[in-house]
């Protein structure tokens, strides 16, 4: 017997329908929300590093698995609106293509935001931040600016800037280049090091 009650239709999400189609249960349906939240939290972040990269095929994997999973959890209008941006990111129209990056982060915000009054485990989703959805991105590419000034200064005090960007960074897209720098910067390499931020600065910039 079921010992939670749940509202069957928070903002973004159709949650009656959704467990009926996933079966198990509220609490299975809640482990799944939280995991969503994990997972792709920073979607809309890696799609726009994909296509910094030029690397559109990732851009429009990473909206089809977006459609994908939210739709299997009643988050019917985000999955409507990511299956609107795999297809935007297949064709030449950059205004079509914001148009629907934009929609797409509304709706990601606005599901997100529902499972993390349903699964308060969520609210932390996308790795240490405090907040409740993706990294800031402008905010960590500032960081990444200053850590990149630190780093040609070769000050070790580089390394408390370092554990911002971390920490703001996450889970996210980023967080191999930002490990790239921190394994330079725990050897002294201030060379290679400075080389590594420089391009997750630009890289980061590119994503705002």
């Amino acid at each position: 017997m079921e010992t939670r009650r749940i509202p069957d239709s928070p903002p973004g999400i159709d949650v009656k329908s959704a467990i009926e189609r996933i079966g198990g249960g509220v609490e299975n349906y809640l482990r799944v929300l939280g995991k969503f939240a994990q997972n792709h939290a920073d979607s809309i972040a890696g799609i726009r590093y994909a296509l910094a990269k030029n690397d559109a095929l990732s851009a429009q994997r990473l909206a089809h698995a977006l459609a994908g999973v939210s739709g299997n959890l009643g988050a019917d209008k985000l999955c409507g609106a990511a299956r609107g941006l795999e297809i935007a990111l297949r064709g030449d129209d950059r205004e079509e293509r914001e148009r629907r990056l934009a929609d797409t982060e509304e709706r990601l915000a606005e599901a997100l935001a529902s499972i993390a009054a349903l699964v308060p485990a969520a609210k932390n989703a996308g790795g240490k931040r405090g907040g409740n959805g993706p990294a800031d991105l402008k905010k960590a590419a500032a960081l990444a600016r200053e850590l990149q000034a630190a780093v040609d200064e070769c000050d070790t005090g580089s390394k408390d800037l370092l554990a911002a960007l971390k920490d703001e960074i996450g889970n996210g897209p980023f967080r191999a280049e930002v490990e790239a720098v921190e394994r330079r910067i725990d050897k002294y390499d201030f060379d290679g090091a400075g080389a590594a931020v420089r391009k997750l600065a630009e890289a980061l910039a590119a994503a705002e």
